[in-house]
């Protein structure tokens, strides 16, 4: 299902375009109704996110406090399981990035080199990418955020067939998986370029 939504996402990223990444205009009311729409989403996400943080603080300080209750009365099995858990317990609220829109990703990744083949595959910041392979086929490849946590990569020129593809960032920004070119093939996880 969520595949299906990122292709249609994509397609229409896509079919609304023009040569070199120029949107054609969109009517007013529109163009509006998505702001208002992006903004309250904007805000429903850091209330949620701001909620599971002060849950989890209060999660964590009643772990410690049965932590230290156990030790001192000896118990370390007990003492050793709830150290497991706040461990979970941090990775779980681990800092997440501030990200929460496309156009803040799209800031975030400009610059930034991944692993793409065991080469560096690096978002530019005029909405292009730098790749050593793709480069060396004169192949033109747009990257564009079409939601907090994804990006399309779009083959202008060079590639007849398999122009599209799909990176879904993990929440930490450390990593991605997707879909690649060649028939949607599914990406294994991929980190940073070194």
């Amino acid at each position: 299902m969520r595949t299906c939504i990122l292709l249609i996402l994509v397609l229409g990223a896509c079919l609304g375009r023009t040569s070199r990444g120029q949107s054609p205009k969109l009517p007013i009311k529109l163009v509006a109704a998505q702001t208002d729409y992006q903004k309250a989403s904007d805000k429903a996400q850091a209330v949620y996110d701001d909620a599971i943080r002060q849950a989890t603080g209060i999660y964590k300080r009643q772990l410690t406090e049965s932590l230290v209750s156990e030790t001192k009365i000896g118990n370390l099995d007990a003492a050793i399981q709830i150290r497991e858990e706040i461990k979970k317990a941090e990775e779980m609220v681990s800092p997440r990035s501030n990200v929460s829109t496309k156009a803040a990703l799209k800031k975030v990744l400009m610059g930034t080199r991944w692993n793409w083949g065991n080469k560096p595959l690096v978002f530019q910041a005029d909405g292009y990418t730098n790749h050593p392979d793709w480069d060396s086929t004169r192949s033109a490849t747009r990257w564009e955020a079409i939601d907090r946590r994804t990006v399309v990569l779009i083959v202008e020129r060079g590639r007849g067939n398999d122009r599209y593809a799909i990176l879904e960032f993990s929440e930490k920004l450390d990593e991605y998986k997707g879909y690649g070119f060649d028939n949607a093939a599914r990406l294994t996880t991929s980190k940073r370029f070194p």
